[in-house]
């Protein structure tokens, strides 16, 4: 696409502008209760296309062995309960699978402590058994935790070989440290991670400093005490507890600990110009979104400002939201990155409550052709936008769904507002799945030949995609709120082919979080992010999968790692998995 021109540039905010306030004026004059894809919504939506790919989600979680109860009880209609909880895809045991963990809330938030405690409703890892199904093992590695728990990630933080996991959640943050043996001990209090007792949400790993080892961000959501006294809300014809709306507390700050290599964080947010205490954060990711070498911060915020936090190369950061164009005051949940349209830099994908659009931020950094940051909202040019208009999403990710080298875009939702019928459920919603038809189309919407992945409603939050199957197509896990994990199978029959790729860092951190891996075929080249699925709530996959369509081999395979150092391979077999080492390509 061609650089915006200053006169170009003042259009687009105009409209963007006018957009606005057409779509304010819809939020008040619809039903905000109808999630249904009807009246004013339904003249603005893309039709499903007559060439939709061969791709069927089989719903597998039953067979495959994954039974979760996810919360126990009944809502008393509170934040902490009703903002959900995350997964996150790791082969945790090194066998060559990808196993799951699940966060979870253990009861309603009006429950005594030690009901909690003695809660059956326990965080979860299923390990991977390589055959198709899982074996429930958290009792026996030390993970049944119980608690408010919404949020969780994996990552390598001591270097040791063996991967580690941090759970957040309301008055809580737990660093979970993996023994040889496999099971897990709660090293909270040794590493300086403990002792925060705040509202945390999403949690999020990056080596913004370039020594190798992770640091850890964690999003601070609000100062939650209790429901506000007499306080009821209006959501279009229905009344509901102030409890429920993020307005009516104060935000809180976000943490950064800083991991000084030898077991131990400090906490070093403040100094680092990045404790974001006007947000009300849900989620973040760590990208070099300005191709400088070093990782930069997007944190996703709820009804207050999305910020944009560049490093500065120094331990500090600058804050560029509002010359970056991403300072968007919107009920921001879930967040992706990756290169959706080919052009070699990182871009965007936000999901937004309920009226508000998700949104497409296309990083126009290459074609201003300087080192600023600028992005672009184009989703309602690309068919993202105003389509969402009835939906609250959630969990987001980039998954070429049908191999022909495209990420398409999977987004899960499900409303915060009760259902008419009974008070003490929440409103379930469809997910959707938009096919990437590149840069001049856009995306268009998949319907029911997909299979029940988009026919089912559910209450959905996190979501977390990983091919854990090892076909060489993305699966999805979706945690449905007062229900369980929902486990999709992508029994695509395109006939695609594929590459997985996973890292391994000697300076960069272990799993190569934060490295840019570009792969080139004879028709496409295809950048990704380690780590960019951030979602809501739920912990990326380090491994990448990239479709390769009709390409008989893979010409090109870079890496550019956290660390500076880039490597280069050629000539690479198809529909295999590969582990790239710095320095070093093997096949696998």
């Amino acid at each position: 696409m061609p650089p915006l021109t200053k006169s170009r540039r003042q259009t687009v905010l105009w409209a963007w502008v006018i957009t606005a306030l057409a779509l304010a004026l819809a939020v008040v004059i619809i039903p905000l209760t109808n999630t249904d894809d009807e009246g004013v919504t339904s003249t603005l939506h893309r039709q499903t296309p007559t060439d939709a790919p061969a791709v069927v989600f089989t719903e597998v979680s039953s067979s495959a062995g994954i039974e979760f109860r996810h919360f126990s009880g009944t809502r008393s209609n509170q934040l902490p309960e009703d903002m959900g909880s995350g997964l996150s895809w790791c082969d945790y045991d090194g066998d060559g699978d990808l196993d799951l963990f699940a966060a979870n809330i253990s009861g309603p938030f009006t429950s005594p402590s030690d009901s909690i405690e003695a809660s059956k409703a326990t965080c979860a890892l299923f390990s991977n058994d390589g055959d198709g199904t899982f074996t429930d093992v958290t009792h026996r590695v030390g993970l049944d935790l119980t608690g408010f728990f919404n949020g969780c990630a994996w990552a390598d933080y001591d270097r040791d070989g063996l991967s580690d996991l941090i759970v957040s959640g309301f008055g809580v943050l737990k660093l979970m440290r993996q023994s040889p043996d496999h099971t897990f001990a709660d090293v909270s209090q040794l590493t300086g991670v403990a002792g925060w007792s705040m509202f945390w949400a999403g949690v999020s790993w990056g080596d913004y400093d370039r020594d190798g080892f992770l640091d850890l961000y964690v999003c601070g959501y609000v100062r939650y005490t209790g429901p506000p006294k007499g306080r009821q809300d209006q959501y279009g014809r229905m009344d509901v507890p102030g409890a429920l709306n993020p307005s009516a507390y104060t935000p809180e700050r976000n943490l950064l600990f800083h991991n000084d290599g030898e077991g131990v964080f400090t906490q070093v947010a403040e100094s680092a110009g990045v404790s974001n205490p006007k947000g009300r954060s849900l989620g973040a990711v760590w990208a070099d979104f300005d191709d400088d070498g070093w990782l930069d911060l997007y944190v996703a915020n709820d009804v207050s400002d999305n910020a944009l936090f560049r490093n500065m190369g120094n331990g500090s950061f600058s804050n560029v939201s509002l010359s970056a164009n991403v300072a968007d005051y919107r009920g921001a949940m879930g967040l992706a990155v990756g290169d959706d349209d080919h052009d070699g830099d990182l871009d965007m994908v936000v999901t937004h409550w309920l009226g508000q659009e998700n949104a497409v931020y296309r990083n126009w950094r290459v074609e201003s052709k300087d080192s600023s940051l600028r992005f672009v909202d184009v989703a309602d040019q690309i068919g993202l936008g105003q389509m969402s208009l009835p939906d609250v999403g959630w969990g987001v990710g980039f998954l070429d769904i049908d191999l022909d080298g495209w990420d398409d875009i999977l987004i899960v939702n499900g409303s915060t507002l009760p259902l008419e019928s009974d008070r003490s459920l929440m409103a379930p919603q469809n997910a959707r799945i938009y096919w990437n038809r590149g840069p001049v189309i856009g995306y268009l919407p998949l319907g029911v030949s997909v299979g029940e992945l988009v026919r089912s409603r559910v209450v959905a939050r996190g979501m977390a995609v990983g091919d854990y199957d090892g076909d060489g197509d993305d699966d999805a896990a979706i945690m449905s709120h007062g229900e369980g994990i929902r486990l999709w199978r992508n029994d695509q029959t395109t006939g695609g082919a594929w590459l997985s790729v996973e890292l391994e860092g000697t300076n960069s951190p272990k799993d190569g979080e934060g490295a840019i891996v570009t792969v080139v075929t004879d028709s496409l080249r295809q950048t990704k992010l380690v780590g960019g699925n951030a979602s809501y709530l739920s912990g990326p996959t380090t491994r990448l999968v990239f479709g390769l369509g009709s390409a008989a081999v893979v010409d090109t395979l870079r890496v550019k790692w956290s660390s500076g150092f880039e490597s280069e391979m050629t000539d690479l077999p198809i529909n295999s998995r590969i582990v790239a080492r710095e320095g070093v390509v093997a096949a696998r």
